[in-house]
């Protein structure tokens, strides 16, 4: 929404109309971006397929699109993180205002990510050279058979990318290309 007072007009409407809203803020993303969209294509076809209260974890939130995505397409449990402070606090605002105060937003590093708990569903849009340096701790977060959605790649950059996750311990990711830029889903390798 590109005003305060269109915001306030969504809001009300809420109850009589399906979906997320996302004030235009300081935070990146408001779901317009191609891989935000395309993330959200991939998540939704997967949550489609996943028993109801599935867990997700999402890696670089920004303004919380995706974690809110998949609380509204049925997870139980959704965790997300950040590196900016900013964001996470807008994230947490956007979360309540949606309906979903129990998401789960912290800030953190991704390239150290512990996770003791894996998830059923990963989402990263991150940068390629983030995601391909914390491939691994993106699978130690996932459960085996478990799903990653990724995007953040341009076009030249998703050869290595999907190298560095399959090397993880992931299957070859099915990649969806729009413009420049990809997205992809794959599942964790079983134990």
């Amino acid at each position: 929404f590109s005003d305060q007072q269109s915001w306030r007009d969504a809001k009300r409407e809420r109850s009589r109309a399906a979906g997320i809203f996302i004030p235009a803020g300081m935070a990146f993303g408001t779901g317009e971006h191609v891989t935000t969209a395309t993330c959200l294509r991939l998540l939704a076809d997967i949550a489609a397929d996943l028993l109801p209260n599935f867990s997700a974890l999402d890696l670089g939130t920004g303004a919380g699109i995706l974690a809110i995505a998949a609380k509204a397409l049925g997870a139980a449990r959704v965790e997300a993180v950040d590196y900016d402070p900013i964001a996470v606090r807008i994230a947490r605002h956007n979360a309540s205002v949606n309906g979903f105060p129990t998401v789960r937003i912290s800030q953190g590093d991704v390239l150290k990510l512990n996770v003791r708990k894996g998830y059923d569903v990963v989402l990263a849009n991150l940068f390629s050279d983030v995601l391909a340096k914390a491939a691994s701790r993106i699978a130690r977060a996932t459960k085996p058979n478990g799903w990653l959605v990724f995007s953040g790649v341009l076009r030249g950059q998703m050869g290595d990318v999907s190298d560095a996750i399959q090397a993880a311990g992931f299957t070859r990711p099915r990649v969806v290309a729009r413009g420049k830029w990809c997205a992809a889903s794959c599942q964790r390798d079983p134990d």
